[in-house]
């Protein structure tokens, strides 16, 4: 039987106004290191999950790239989007492209940076464990 292709969808697009911040809130750093780039580390390195896709603030997307060179994160597996007015418009940005070759998908947000491997894990595992979708869901 073929192993599930997990992809993780992270929007990222939100300005966290609330934080009175002069930049989105998922650029502002921790340790020394955008919020974001934690975030997208941690599902990089999990060895489940096959492609990742970023949504941004469209005026973003180019510091967004930049920021994956310069902290090693650029790769075939990454991609960086535009998201929309609402954090379910930045989903559906997201999921427009991924492929039907994807049988699992995470969504979890950018500025949300101390997701563990292992919480990654169990998220894959119950979606494994869940009966499919009908092809009307897909």
């Amino acid at each position: 039987m073929m192993q599930a292709t997990a992809a993780a969808i992270i929007p990222a697009a939100g300005f966290g106004t609330r934080m009175q911040l002069d930049h989105p809130k998922q650029f502002h750093l921790l340790a020394g290191v955008p919020i974001l780039i934690h975030t997208v580390r941690a599902f990089l390195s999990n060895p489940q999950i096959s492609r990742c896709i970023v949504v941004v603030p469209e005026d973003w997307i180019e510091k967004t790239h930049g920021l994956f060179r310069r902290y090693g994160l650029a790769r075939a597996s990454l991609t960086v989007t535009a998201g929309g007015r609402r954090r379910q418009d930045s989903v559906q940005a997201g999921l427009v492209l991924l492929d039907e070759s994807t049988d699992i998908v995470l969504v979890h947000d950018g500025a949300r940076p101390l997701v563990s491997r292992e919480l990654i894990d169990r998220c894959c595992l119950a979606a494994r464990n869940t009966a499919p979708l009908s092809p009307l869901c897909r």
